[in-house]
This record gives C-alpha cells, sequence and structure tokens, in this order.
C-alpha cells in the first residue's frame, strides 16, 4: 500500500512520546504511593507533564534527524552520545551549579536540560530569622538598623525574580521573628545562600530552613 514517507518518522516520534507520558504518569503514580504530592494544583501539574513531554518529543526528533544523516546504527548512538554529554553532565543534574568552576556554570545556567528539571522538581522552603531579643524589631539600635537593611538587599534579588514569595517581620504574643518563603530547587544553594547574610555573618541573629511539604494558595 502507498504510504508517506514521512509516516515512519512520524510514527516512531509519536510512539516515542506515548510511551514517554507512560511512563511519567506510571511514576507519577509511584511518587504518590511513597508519598509525592503536587504542589501547585492540577493546571500546574499537567503543564509540568506537558513541559517534559515536549521536550522528550523534541530530543526524539533531533535523534531522527541524526540517524537520518549517518550511515549505521553504531555511528548514530556515538552522534547521540556527543548531543547528549554535554546537556547531562555539564549540567545541574547530578550537581549545583555553585560547585561548577565560573566558565562551566555560566553555560550550566543557560542550557535546557537543567531548566527543564529545575521546573519539575522546584520545592518550597520557608525560612524563619530568630531574633537576638523578642523586641528586636522595635528597638534595634541604628548598627543593627544597618545590618537589617543589608539583610533586605540581600535577599533582594529573590524577591524580584519571584522565587520569594512572602518575606517580612512578623510581630506576635512571644516577640518579634523573619518570615521567608522562596521556591528553589536546590536547597544546598538556598541554604549557602541564607549562610552568607548579613544578619547571620555579623552574628545579628540566625535563620532556620525547612521544607513546605504541601500547600494551599488561594485563587486571585
Amino acid at each position: 500500500m502507498p504510504m508517506a514517507r514521512s509516516a515512519v518518522l512520524i510514527g516512531r516520534t509519536a510512539a516515542d512520546l506515548l510511551r514517554n507520558v507512560l511512563i511519567i504518569l506510571l511514576m507519577i503514580a509511584v511518587g504518590y504511593i511513597i508519598g509525592f504530592s503536587f504542589q501547585g494544583g492540577v493546571g500546574q501539574a499537567i503543564a509540568c507533564i506537558a513541559l517534559v513531554s515536549a521536550f522528550g518529543l523534541a530530543l526524539s526528533w533531533i535523534f531522527a534527524f541524526v540517524a537520518l544523516t549517518v550511515r549505521s546504527a553504531e555511528a548514530a548512538q556515538s552522534a547521540g552520545f556527543v548531543v547528549l554529554f554535554p546537556l547531562v553532565f555539564a549540567s545541574s543534574v547530578f550537581v549545583p551549579v555553585s560547585s561548577l568552576p565560573s566558565w562551566l556554570a555560566s553555560f550550566a545556567k543557560r542550557q535546557a536540560e537543567p531548566a527543564r528539571r529545575r521546573l519539575a522538581r522546584v520545592s518550597t522552603f520557608v525560612f524563619r530569622l530568630k531574633a537576638p531579643r523578642p523586641t528586636f524589631a522595635l528597638d534595634m539600635t541604628d548598627a543593627e538598623r544597618e545590618i537589617m537593611g543589608q539583610h533586605a538587599a540581600h535577599w533582594r534579588p529573590l524577591v524580584d525574580s519571584g522565587q520569594m514569595v512572602v518575606f517580612g517581620p512578623v510581630l506576635d504574643s512571644a516577640g518579634s521573628w523573619g518570615l521567608g518563603v522562596v521556591e528553589s530547587d536546590d536547597e544546598a544553594e538556598l541554604r549557602e545562600f541564607a549562610a552568607r547574610d548579613p544578619v547571620v555573618t555579623t552574628g545579628t541573629a540566625e535563620i532556620e530552613i525547612g521544607t513546605m511539604l504541601a500547600g494551599f494558595v488561594r485563587s486571585a
């Protein structure tokens, strides 16, 4: 029977897409069994699955193109490794970007693979700034006020980028303390960033960080 020349390629890549979606759904099912849950609602969960599936479809077409340009399966496999090597090993898939040399970190921050994985695995963290005394927010010295200004400036980039969901002082019956809710894909990098906070380096206050296991956000 007559068949379009593109049918083989479209059929193969469509089969790869279906297989990848089924694998993702299976992984999600197993994840829910052991305690995993999506924290951003159904819409964001579907968007996350679609993003990962689209990335897999794009790679399928890349490797299909590679296979058409070489003469053997062995050559196609070798050529595919050349494509995958920088995407996997020169990225934040296995190690934090902050631990890479500056020239390699610049490349890792801009490639698609770590960005895709960050979107798929972003977590929410809550930090609590423990003031040196209950009345700290009401009776700061000039030196302490200056350090708190540096503290605010330290976290300002995360506020501007949208990573910081909530940030500010809290006053309750026990005294005053600082609250921050921040989204990040790298807990170690976030803790390192918090350790460089001027309130910590000067010994003015302490910062405790915990992971938010689940959350509910009111609709706009």
